[in-house]
């Protein structure tokens, strides 16, 4: 028998053959854990497609019975499906907007915490909210023109926190609204320690002071405004308004006509304008002006009187007659009478057509 050598560290030992892959199958052995991921993939949706399918076909089948259902109930007589509607708390505030029902509804639970009478209160989540509630309250009762409950909604916020920057304003605008100046003048005074000064901080300040007659405040805080904005019209406005109560005629008229300059569609502060012209006796000036107004409100007696008063002391007294005719069809012979009786008429006085007018209103009965 042939013996076969023990020594497994020898070299002539014969090994058993190895089967060699080919290059393919070493290929697909490599891909096939790609492969095998494809293939769950494509089952997972495929699988979650056929899910969605499903849910589609019933919400459609939902939709098309609650289709004809209500089409049936209409057809009878039935009162008509109406769009179902959310179901809210019995707080929620279904008159107001979006972000304030859904605020007012958050906060509804603090509207019967009762304030402590110092105020000041500590900086916490409770407080906050009631302040915030006690803000939105008060913007609501303004826009309702309820000025009286939103002073006191502004005021139970600053009770909470008596450093929250803003209120003092709202309460100064509040208190304008009501014509309620002595109390507006001090919130605007408290606004301005508190916050920049504005021009329309400053305006309305002003306001405030020309309404208690303290003019000298009133003036210092118009012309602030107007340092801060000099296209500030309302400014401008309110220093002629100032200056007219003053009795500076002159004053007036140059703030008036720099008001103007930036709002020339205000008819009123234009009939103002041309009257302050006519005491000033500019004349062309004034008359210019009465006719722009005369087209615009052609119908307005007083405006004639007045355009024929400017244009009797200038060289065109026929368009004086004119307007004068124009003004007496529109009122009551009495009045028309009574208007050209003025000593402002006087230089019509010898003109033709002033008597012949004259002598036709003594004839109507």
């Amino acid at each position: 028998m042939k013996q076969t050598s023990q020594d497994i560290y020898g070299t002539n030992r014969k090994l058993p053959e190895v089967e060699t892959l080919s290059d393919q199958d070493r290929f697909d052995l490599l891909r096939k854990p790609w492969t095998d991921a494809r293939r769950r993939q494509r089952r997972a949706t495929f699988t979650l497609t056929l899910v969605v399918l499903v849910i589609l076909s019933l919400v459609a089948i939902v939709v098309v019975q609650q289709y004809f259902l209500s089409t049936k109930l209409s057809g009878k007589g039935a009162p008509k499906a109406v769009p179902e509607q959310i179901v809210t708390s019995p707080a929620f505030d279904v008159t107001a907007d979006t972000q304030t029902q859904l605020m007012m509804d958050e906060l509804s639970e603090l509207k019967d915490i009762e304030l402590p009478e110092k105020g000041d209160m500590p900086l916490n989540t409770q407080w906050v909210k009631q302040s915030a509630y006690q803000l939105i309250q008060a913007e609501k009762a303004t826009r309702e023109q309820r000025y009286e409950d939103a002073i006191k909604a502004y005021k139970k916020a600053l009770l909470i926190y008596p450093k929250l920057q803003g209120i003092h304003r709202q309460l100064g605008l509040t208190y304008l609204r009501m014509k309620d100046y002595e109390n507006a003048a001090p919130e605007f005074e408290l606004t301005a320690k508190e916050e920049p000064m504005t021009y329309g901080l400053a305006n309305n300040l002003g306001v405030s002071y020309l309404a208690l007659e303290d003019y000298k405040k009133a003036e210092s805080s118009f012309l602030m405004a107007i340092q801060l904005n000099p296209q500030y019209a309302l400014a401008y406005f309110n220093m002629a308004t100032l200056h007219l109560r003053l009795g500076n005629h002159t004053k007036a008229a140059d703030f008036f006509a720099k008001y103007l300059s930036f709002k020339p569609d205000d008819v009123a502060a234009t009939q103002t304008y041309a009257m302050v012209l006519v005491q000033l006796k500019r004349w062309d000036q004034a008359a210019t002006l009465l006719q722009g107004i005369a087209t615009v409100a052609p119908d307005v007696a007083p405006i004639h009187f007045r355009l024929a008063e400017a244009l009797s002391h200038t060289a065109r007294h026929d368009e004086a007659i004119a307007s004068l005719k124009r003004a007496v069809s529109l009122v009551d012979p009495r009045q028309a009478l009574a208007w050209m009786s003025r000593p402002e008429f006087d230089a019509l006085r010898t003109d033709p057509g002033f008597r012949q007018l004259l002598n036709e209103l003594s004839e109507v009965k």
